[in-house]
């Protein structure tokens, strides 16, 4: 870090191998990515791998993972400002919270990233968020 102006980074990274239909990932201090099989009505996998933020250990070593992915599955990218929410009272939101309204998207089309920020203005009665709200969704060819 000390190098670098003591900047640091958090990543999520995946590829998909359309092949034989497996995702590998890794992440690096990064929230989880949530992934939905809309085979399995609200079941929804977090996927992460232990690592620490890019930048603040030399020499760290990164693990990756794999998993099948269904055919239809949506993946949910996100950075933490999009479930780390404070309620009016001062209370955080629960990241379960969270998860379960991730999961009441998995019947949607189309939609599920604004649907998720209009959940977070509930949340927050409208309050203006204190961090970001970003969040990619991909869908998975059936």
């Amino acid at each position: 870090m000390e190098t670098q102006n003591d900047m640091t980074f958090t990543i999520w990274y995946g590829i998909y191998q359309r092949s034989n239909r497996q995702l590998h990932y890794a992440s690096a201090g990064h929230p989880p990515a949530l992934m939905l099989d809309p085979n399995r009505a609200n079941h929804c996998v977090e996927l992460s791998t232990d690592g620490l933020i890019i930048g603040h250990m030399d020499d760290f070593e990164y693990e990756n993972a794999v998993v099948a992915v269904p055919p239809g599955a949506k993946l949910y990218v996100l950075s933490d400002g999009a479930f780390e929410i404070e309620r009016p009272d001062g209370a955080p939101w629960p990241y379960e919270q969270f998860v379960a309204a991730v999961r009441s998207t998995g019947s949607m089309e189309d939609g599920e990233v604004e649907y998720l920020y209009e959940r977070t203005q509930q949340v927050t009665e409208g309050a203006e968020l204190q961090d970001d709200f970003t969040m990619l969704r991909v869908r998975f060819p059936e």
